[in-house]
């Protein structure tokens, strides 16, 4: 959403909602790259859902925005986790939460 207040003068508003999902093969199975990568699934992993606010200022002096204000807020959050057996040179990733 966005209001002009004069002629080359916007006040800028989003809201948005983003469902974040784990990586084809990181979900919920073992997944075989290659002999040395290995990806690991994790079933107790939920979709992760990140809601955002942004509001602005924007003078059309080219395309400068000036941001005033974000928040961002995660439900569900998780990570992806690399880890690399030193012995044997094979490199596991997998999500955690």
């Amino acid at each position: 959403m966005n209001y002009k207040l004069k002629k080359d003068q916007e006040v800028l508003w989003v809201i948005s909602r983003r469902v974040n999902r784990p990586g084809a093969g990181i979900g919920s199975c073992r997944d075989l790259v290659t002999q040395l990568n290995i990806r690991i699934g994790n079933p107790k992993l939920k979709p992760e859902f990140i809601n955002s606010i942004n509001a602005g200022y924007q003078e059309k002096l080219g395309k400068a925005i000036l941001l005033f204000l974000f928040m961002m807020q995660k439900q569900n959050g998780f990570m992806r986790v690399s880890l690399v057996n030193t012995t044997s040179n094979i490199s596991y990733v997998t999500n955690k939460i």
